[in-house]
């Protein structure tokens, strides 16, 4: 292959690769429009956008080595090699891509559980969708391998904090401090600003011999459950002893 032929295959992605980095860079979500969805549409059209760049280029790559590729595409016996090399599958995660997007399952910052793997979405392309779990661990699924989603950000969580209580404590008492404990998490600087308002004390759940059951329920965002439940739980320890109310 001559230095003018190599020049021909190369030229064409060097300017793809610097088109693509500009579109990429100047396609943003206008101020007005953030939203979860808009965020997810254009990480999509992103993708769309780099497909289209790259394969242009690929396309202007066999016109400049004038290489027909007509004859080659009729080619059955080719086509179903290029089928058994991925085009199926890609067919396949292009088209579940599509149905995700437009049947709205998930969002970018969705938190959401896929094949027993939990995390926030951190995007969704025509191929793929990334979610990172709580430890930092980036998750990649191919479109036509999700079977199932739970998205957790559809509704809020609900996090249900029981207290055994024994029986010969003043029941007032220990409301108040729950309460008390409600309104300390709602002052806390790291969870305080997910708890939201309708989350509240429950009262006397069940009635056990020896001691009662009291229930709060605590409503937040999904990613946030376990530290609201845990700072939640902490806190309503503090003030039940401070009001000396003993746990069974």
């Amino acid at each position: 292959m001559t230095i003018r032929e190599i020049s021909f295959v190369v030229l064409p992605f060097i300017v793809a690769i610097v088109v693509n980095k500009l579109l990429q860079h100047f396609i943003r979500v206008p101020k007005n429009l953030e939203s979860p969805r808009t965020a997810t549409y254009i990480t999509v059209l992103k993708s769309f956008i780099t497909v289209i760049v790259y394969s242009i280029a690929g396309y202007a790559t066999f016109q400049a080595l004038k290489i027909d590729m007509t004859p080659i595409f009729a080619s059955a016996g080719v086509l179903g090699i290029i089928i058994g090399l991925g085009l199926r599958s890609f067919i396949e995660d292009f088209f579940t891509g599509i149905f995700i997007l437009t049947e709205d399952t998930i969002r970018v910052g969705d938190y959401v559980d896929i094949g027993g793997s939990e995390g926030v979405t951190e995007s969704l392309g025509l191929r793929t969708v990334r979610i990172r779990d709580k430890n930092g661990a980036v998750h990649i699924f191919p479109n036509r391998e999700i079977k199932k989603i739970i998205n957790y950000s559809k509704r809020q969580a609900r996090v249900i904090a029981d207290f055994p209580i024994k029986s010969n404590q003043p029941l007032d008492d220990m409301l108040t401090a729950l309460e008390h404990a409600l309104m300390e998490i709602r002052k806390d600087k790291r969870i305080g600003q997910y708890i939201l308002e309708n989350s509240r004390i429950e009262g006397v759940e069940a009635i056990n011999p020896g001691h009662i059951i009291v229930r709060a329920l605590i409503l937040t965002r999904a990613s946030e459950r376990w530290n609201a439940g845990r700072t939640f739980r902490k806190l309503a320890l503090k003030e039940l002893e401070k009001a000396k109310i003993l746990l069974a």
